[in-house]
């Protein structure tokens, strides 16, 4: 059975991945501000979302540090170089 977890209730929820307990998802939406991307984190059934980035520019491409403290992420946030790497601090228990 599929369960779609990021209703489109407001943009999208894209470039999913699971942190390393599989308690928590990581996701990009722009159901804040459209057209500006944001990293986000649930918990496994969809409750619990939660916004870890707010700053202009683009923020995807999520995955997890391997003891699943930290979210990392391209952002566009620097407009002299396309992309760059980021982190976000996230409570996975």
């Amino acid at each position: 059975m599929v369960k779609n977890l990021t209703p489109a209730t407001r943009g999208s929820g894209v470039f999913p991945a699971w942190s390393p307990n599989a308690k928590k998802i990581s996701f990009t939406s722009d159901r804040a501000e459209e057209g500006n991307p944001d990293v986000y984190t649930m918990n496994a059934d969809g409750s619990g979302v939660t916004r870890l980035t707010t700053a202009p520019g683009e923020d995807r491409g999520t995955s997890w540090t391997s003891e699943g403290a930290r979210v990392i992420f391209h952002s566009s946030r620097r407009r002299r170089r396309p992309m760059r790497a980021g982190t976000a601090a996230s409570e996975t228990s």
